[in-house]
């Protein structure tokens, strides 16, 4: 206790008689001892929601961090990407460059290929209409005999 509150609390018990002023000095000793509890409780609860705070303050940290690496892996990515399209674009230019080249000579050979199917039905059909007409002479000729 302090000496003013030691001068306060005589100047109030001075003429006081002494069971009654020990009486009051029990219940003032209880109230701070009860209000010392309260603070005490206080200060309890008062800890412990500094430590839930700390420990969510720590996980908010690490959602934090983990979110940072994850956006960081991402614009990696995106960068990657964007620096590959234009590569992507061009082989893929290529690739169809070399298809219709690829088709354009297909289409040459199936056409030259058609070409000689049509002269060998043509000379077939010649040689057949030969044999055909020489077979027709030989019957005529037969006929006439």
């Amino acid at each position: 206790m302090s000496k003013e509150s030691e001068r306060r609390l005589r100047r109030q018990l001075w003429g006081v008689a002494p069971q009654e002023a020990e009486r009051r000095l029990r219940e003032q000793a209880e109230r701070f001892a009860l209000e010392l509890t309260h603070l005490k409780d206080a200060l309890a609860e008062v800890k412990a929601e500094e430590t839930a705070l700390i420990s969510a303050c720590e996980s908010l940290d690490a959602q934090v961090a983990e979110a940072a690496a994850k956006r960081d892996r991402l614009r990696k990515g995106l960068d990657r990407h964007q620096a590959l399209a234009p590569i992507q674009a061009l082989v893929l230019a290529r690739e169809i460059t070399d298809m219709e080249r690829e088709h354009v000579d297909r289409m040459a050979d199936l056409q030259a290929q058609q070409e000689v199917v049509r002269a060998e039905i043509a000379e077939r059909r010649s040689s057949l209409h030969e044999w055909v007409m020489s077979l027709l002479e030989s019957v005529a000729s037969r006929g006439t005999e």
